[in-house]
């Protein structure tokens, strides 16, 4: 199941954060106790500016692994939406 993501505004010192996802080989998402894995299916990133107060806003679409690990058993409430 693809997801996009949405940073909102951030100060654009949060590059740096981006850059380090995009070139992350794993990623883990964590909603509450249940979480699973993610792979970034894109190779760009959409990036919004507010030039005047130096804001970004990225945009990204992730790949969520079908495997969710929950102690309850249950689908947290965002996927629940997408699934």
């Amino acid at each position: 199941m693809t997801v996009r993501f949405n940073t909102g505004w951030v100060d654009q010192e949060f590059r740096r954060v981006i850059q380090e996802f995009m070139m992350s080989e794993s990623i883990i998402w964590a909603y509450g106790s249940s979480w699973g894995y993610m792979v970034l299916n894109t190779n760009s990133i959409r990036r919004q500016t507010r030039i005047n107060d130096k804001m970004m806003n990225y945009s990204f679409n992730c790949e969520l692994s079908d495997r969710v690990i929950s102690p309850s058993g249950s689908v947290p409430a965002f996927l629940e939406q997408v699934i």
